[in-house]
């Protein structure tokens, strides 16, 4: 299975944990190998919390935790 594949097949699954289906292309689109998955959200995973740490107000701060944990 190539990563395309891989990353179609989990299409629903992701969605249906609360992923924007937008920001899961974007992280996925990416893949050239099925070994990149677990590196390339991490990074996505960390954008994130750098986002929640210099937000300015409470409810940004969760919204970005919450993608964290998505």
């Amino acid at each position: 299975m190539n990563a395309a594949e891989f990353a179609a097949a989990q299409w629903t699954r992701a969605i249906g944990a609360g992923v924007d289906p937008h920001e899961y292309q974007r992280v996925t689109a990416g893949l050239t190998s099925v070994t990149d998955w677990g590196p390339s959200f991490l990074r996505t995973g960390h954008s994130y919390l750098q986002r929640a740490d210099h937000a300015r107000s409470p409810l940004s701060v969760g919204e970005y935790l919450l993608m964290v944990a998505r």
